[in-house]
Formats: structure tokens, sequence, C-alpha cells
């Protein structure tokens, strides 16, 4: 996977703030990196949580009654997925939400790679082994998107 300027990775944040705590790190070293577009996909509930962080990346947030199937805010998220190309998708929340994992399948988003996923296949296709040290899980996915964009 090489990644050219004008595409986009959507990064798909846990719901929880003490969960995406950890990839805080990893989310602003991305900025670093000007050869691609990063898109977050989080709950409205971390708006505060991630201007507080000073997260750079464009965000799109949904809430959690809205992101289901059939629901305008559903189709609203996917039209932006199908419009902007995604690349590929990092699904950071390790709790299964079928909802994203559908959106993320039914936008086209030849590589979806989430932790410890092969059960979910074809929802995600590409499965990173989960460790428990957070700087380890950074590492790699840095690993990947260096690689991705160089």
């Amino acid at each position: 996977m090489k990644l050219s300027e004008n595409q986009t990775v959507l990064m798909i944040l846990p719901e929880q703030s003490e969960a995406v705590l950890r990839y805080i790190p990893f989310l602003q070293n991305l900025a670093r990196i000007k050869k691609h577009g990063v898109l977050l996909l989080a709950n409205a509930q971390l708006e505060n949580f991630l201007q507080t962080n000073r997260i750079p990346q464009e965000v799109l947030y949904y809430t959690t009654l809205g992101c289901r199937f059939g629901e305008d805010e559903f189709q609203k998220i996917r039209e932006v997925l199908v419009t902007r190309h995604i690349t590929a998708s990092f699904y950071l929340q390790r709790t299964v939400l079928y909802q994203m994992l559908y959106l993320c399948k039914s936008s086209g988003i030849p590589y979806r790679f989430g932790f410890d996923c092969e059960n979910l296949y074809p929802l995600l296709n590409l499965s990173l082994i989960p460790t428990n040290d957070a700087q380890t899980e950074i590492d790699a996915l840095t690993a990947i998107f260096q690689e991705a964009v160089q």
C-alpha cells in the first residue's frame, strides 16, 4: 500500500477518551507527515477532548444513535468517505461496532486494518497483533504509515 499526496487514511477512534489517550502521540506524530490526508472518525462526545489535546487532523464527528445503518447521519458519513476515496482505514476501537466496520466496507475502502480481527473478515481485512504496551502499538502504526507514504 502506497499513499500519494491526494489519498486519505481514515482513523476510527475508540469511543472512550481513556482509550483514545493511548493514541494521542501517534495522532500528533501523523501531523508531521505532509504527504497524505488523515480523517478521524470520532464520537461527538470526544470533541472537547480532541481539541484540548490539539489534534490537528480533520475530524468527522458522529453520534452513537445517528451512526446506525439507515439513519441520515450514517448515510452522510458514508457519502463523505466515498467522495474522499479513502485508501485505508485503521479501526482503533477494541470493542466491535459493526456499523463502523460496515461503513468502511460499504464505502469501498480497500485496506481495512484492525487489531486481532481475523474473525471480522471481510469487514476488516488486515489484522494487527494487539499489545498491552501503548508505545509498541504506536511504533507499529507509525511504521506502517511511514512505509505507505515513502
